[in-house]
């Protein structure tokens, strides 16, 4: 994968950068054995017989015979072995139009061959000023269901420090938590958070940041809580692709099932359709959700797409729909209030060298 080498920054009206970023990569093979199989190959014949000898019975008075039969076979391991190229150390120099060079030094540590994930990393900067930060994963934390479905490059837990004069200190520690063991009330049979907390530095007791209350059976989001103890629900339409409908300070419980079947019926409708549709339909059904009294309480944002090429429009609790329009090489083009013929909020011009 290509990387950035050297990054030019210039003012404007300015022959010369202003100041020139270098991106120094090193790297490191790891070269891991390992075993894959056993090689049987028979050397000999348990029972040896005279070429020359005839016996119509079958009694074999002239045989030979080995001690035991594993001994006419040779055994060995095969093997096979693993190359792998990782980052080692990051260079960066920025060097200014005034003389002054900054550099910044960030060396990684690969401590469990197992998964091969960076378990440290510890950045240098100019000043002296070193910061250091440590991840654990499945093996590190012991989550054997993790193991067991191939999820072991996520990182569970980071702790960050600093050290200035000599002197460290812990900047902040976070963990996400996933399930042990299946099913959980939370993600049913899918291994997917269900909690990310961080920890008091004076105590190291763990607070909950967010809680990811309940999922749907294709792992998307339905429900979360934050540390304002404030629940959030999301509702996915478009086939279960896409959010069309996010609620604050709702549960999903606090929600009529029917309010939800409406819109998510309608975004389905509006999935077959081909890009460019009119949407109106399915506009007057996120509307209607939006303005039922039952969520008179909570803050509703509505969403609509077309699934291909990005979102249509955004209407957030204040009622002033965004409309999200593209051009002929579905890059957005432009971004309204109300409709496609609105007052232009945003635009974007695509202008490339030649």
């Amino acid at each position: 994968m290509p990387l950035l080498s050297i990054k030019e920054i210039y003012r404007k009206n300015e022959q010369l950068p202003h100041h020139t970023e270098a991106n120094i990569y090193k790297y490191l093979n790891y070269n891991t054995e390992f075993l894959t199989g056993v090689k049987v190959q028979q050397t000999g014949n348990f029972i040896r017989i005279n070429p020359s000898y005839n016996d119509p019975d079958y009694m074999c008075y002239d045989c030979e015979f080995r001690d035991d039969y594993i001994s006419s076979f040779y055994f060995e391991d095969t093997k096979a072995y693993e190359d792998v190229r990782v980052l080692d150390k990051t260079i960066i120099k920025d060097k200014f139009v005034s003389g002054n060079e900054l550099i910044t030094t960030t060396t990684y540590n690969y401590n469990n061959a197992i998964h091969l994930q960076p378990t440290s990393k510890s950045t240098v900067f100019s000043d002296g000023v070193q910061s250091d930060t440590q991840f654990k994963y499945a093996h590190e934390k012991g989550n054997q269901l993790m193991i067991s479905k191939n999820m072991i490059g996520i990182p569970l837990e980071t702790t960050t420090t600093q050290t200035i004069g000599g002197v460290t200190k812990t900047l902040g520690k976070t963990e996400t938590i996933y399930p042990t063991a299946l099913p959980t009330s939370q993600t049913g049979t899918l291994v997917l958070p269900l909690s990310s907390v961080s920890y008091d530095l004076q105590n190291n007791a763990p607070t909950a940041d967010i809680t990811y209350d309940k999922y749907d059976s294709k792992g998307n989001l339905l429900q979360y809580t934050g540390k304002d103890w404030v629940s959030t629900t999301i509702i996915w339409g478009y086939n279960q692709t896409q959010p069309i409908a996010k609620i604050t300070g709702a549960k999903l419980s606090d929600i009529s099932q029917s309010l939800i079947d409406s819109i998510v019926s309608a975004s389905d409708t509006d999935a077959a359709a081909a890009p460019g549709n009119d949407e109106t339909a399915l506009l007057n059904a996120l509307d209607a959700f939006r303005k039922d009294p039952t969520l008179a309480n909570y803050q509703v944002t509505t969403y609509s797409y077309d699934p291909l090429i990005g979102v249509r429009s955004i209407t957030p609790p204040s009622g002033i729909r965004e409309v999200y329009i593209y051009d002929a090489a579905n890059r957005l083009k432009e971004i309204r209030e109300d409709n496609q013929f609105g007052k232009i909020l945003k635009e974007f011009k695509y202008n490339y060298k030649n």
